[in-house]
C-alpha cells in the first residue's frame, strides 16, 4: 500500500548519504539530537542498513535546518528527517497512532476539537466564513485570510477579529481555518498528505478563493515546498506585508526581543517585516536570530514522541531571552517582550517562565492576548472528555 511512498522516501536518504562528504559541521549543532557527533550522512547510513543506533533520530529532529545552515553541499536536514519518519511510519503500526491526533485530514483532529471543544460543542467546527457583498471589488472576493491551525485554535478571539480588520479595511473577505497540512506531513504521512493537499485546493478553487494571505511562516514554506502544482494558481501573500501596507503597528509595547521562526530561515520575510512593524520599539537582538535562529522546544511534532528534547530546546532559548533582558534591565529600554513570529512557538515557550514574556506578533498589534493558563485548563479537559477521544478514534475524511 505504501511501497512507492516508502520508496521514494528511501530514495531521498540514499541521495542524501551519497552526497554528504562527512566534513562534520551538522554534528556540532548543539540541539540535543546528536549523541556521538556523527554527521547527518552516516546517520542516512545507518538507518539504511537498518541499524539501531538512530533509529530515534527522525522523530527527535526538530526539522529546524540549523545544522545544515552552513553545509557545503547545501544539503537540508529536514529533508533527510522527514524522509526517515515517513519509513520510520509506514514499518511501525504504533507511530501512526502516535501521530492520530495531528491527522488534520481527518475530520477529527486536535486543532479542529480544539476550536469546536472552546466553542462548547465537540462536533461544531466552522472552517469557513464568508463575508462577500457587493461592496468588495473583485480582488477581495477572491481572497481568504488562511491563519494556520495554532492561531485559529488557541486564541480564536484574535483569528476572528484580525480577519474583521481585514475585511474592514477591504483586502479579503473569506476566512479558510483548515490546516495547510504541515501537522501531519511532518509526521510522515505522505500518501495521506497527497490525497488532502488536492482536496484543500479543489475547495479553495471552488470557492472562488485565489489569494490566501498568510498568519503563519510555516504555512507559507509548506504552500511553496509541497503542494507544487496544486498551488501555482494562488497568490499566497505574508500578513505582515498587508499590516505594513494599512500601517498597522503596535502600540504599546516599547522595547522587544524577537524570536524568529526555524521555517522562515532562509527567506526572512515574516522575521524583517515583523522589524519593520516594531520599528518605532526598541529591538535588541538575541544570540542567535534571523538565519541563525534555533528551535523554541516545539519544532518538528517532536513533543509528542520525545517531549524532553522539547525541554532542553526550550530552556536553551530562554537562557537567551533570558541573557538579553540580563543586558537591558538597567538600560533607559528595558525588555517588554520577546515577540514570535510563530504562534506554534509562542504556544512552546509559554510552556516555561522566563523574564520576559512570549507573545505573538499579531498579539501586540491587536491587543488580544493568549490566556495560557486557561488554554491549558481546556486542553486538559478536553483529552480528559470520553466524546473526544471517540472522534479522535473515528476515521471520517476533512474532505469527503
Amino acid at each position: 500500500m505504501y511501497d512507492t511512498y516508502y520508496e521514494s522516501a528511501k530514495s531521498i536518504v540514499e541521495n542524501f548519504a551519497n552526497e554528504c562528504i562527512d566534513c562534520g559541521l551538522c554534528a556540532k549543532t548543539d540541539c540535543g539530537n546528536y549523541g556521538t557527533g556523527a554527521s547527518l550522512g552516516v546517520v542516512a547510513t545507518s538507518m539504511l542498513n537498518e541499524e539501531q543506533e538512530f533509529i530515534h533520530f527522525p522523530f527527535t529532529c526538530a526539522l529546524c535546518n540549523k545544522c545544515t545552515v552552513k553545509c557545503p553541499k547545501n544539503l537540508v536536514a529536514s529533508n533527510l528527517s522527514r524522509a526517515l519518519r515517513t519509513m520510520r511510519l509506514y514499518n511501525d503500526e504504533a507511530l501512526i497512532s502516535q501521530f492520530r491526533h495531528f491527522r488534520c485530514d481527518m475530520r477529527y483532529n486536535h486543532f479542529s476539537l480544539m476550536q469546536s471543544f472552546m466553542a462548547g460543542d465537540v462536533q461544531k467546527w466552522q472552517a469557513y466564513t464568508d463575508k462577500s457583498d457587493e461592496t468588495f471589488d473583485e480582488l477581495a472576493k477572491s481572497t481568504a485570510f488562511f491563519p494556520g491551525c495554532s492561531i485559529a485554535s488557541f486564541n480564536p478571539e484574535l483569528t476572528d477579529t484580525v480577519f474583521s480588520w481585514l475585511v474592514e479595511v477591504g483586502v479579503a473577505s473569506k476566512c479558510v481555518k483548515y490546516c495547510c497540512g504541515a501537522a501531519f506531513l511532518i509526521s510522515g504521512f505522505v500518501k495521506e498528505f497527497e490525497k488532502y493537499k488536492m482536496k484543500l485546493c479543489e475547495f479553495l478553487k471552488k470557492q472562488g478563493i485565489k489569494r490566501l494571505i498568510l498568519g503563519c511562516p510555516h504555512c507559507k514554506y509548506e504552500f511553496e515546498n509541497y503542494f507544487g502544482d496544486a498551488i501555482k494558481d494562488f497568490e499566497l501573500i505574508p500578513i505582515t506585508k498587508i499590516l505594513i501596507e494599512n500601517n498597522k503597528l503596535p502600540h504599546d509595547v516599547k522595547s522587544i526581543t524577537v524570536h524568529d521562526a526555524c521555517y522562515d530561515r532562509f527567506q526572512k520575510i515574516y522575521a524583517d517585516d515583523v522589524r519593520k512593524l516594531f520599528s518605532l520599539c526598541s529591538i535588541h537582538p538575541m544570540q542567535d536570530e534571523l538565519e541563525n535562529t534555533i528551535c523554541c522546544g516545539g519544532g518538528g511534532m517532536v513533543s509528542a514522541y520525545a517531549p524532553d528534547y522539547c525541554t532542553y530546546r526550550r530552556q536553551k532559548r530562554f537562557n537567551q531571552i533570558d541573557a538579553v533582558c540580563s543586558n537591558f534591565q538597567n538600560s533607559s529600554s528595558p525588555l517588554d517582550a520577546c515577540v514570535s513570529t510563530c504562534f506554534s512557538c509562542v504556544n512552546s515557550l509559554h510552556r516555561q517562565k522566563g523574564s520576559v514574556p512570549v507573545t505573538h506578533y499579531l498579539e501586540e498589534i491587536f491587543g488580544i492576548y493568549t490566556d495560557w493558563e486557561e488554554i491549558d485548563v481546556i486542553v486538559n479537559a478536553m483529552y480528559m472528555d470520553s466524546k473526544v477521544n471517540e472522534l479522535l478514534s473515528c476515521d471520517n475524511p476533512m474532505f469527503d
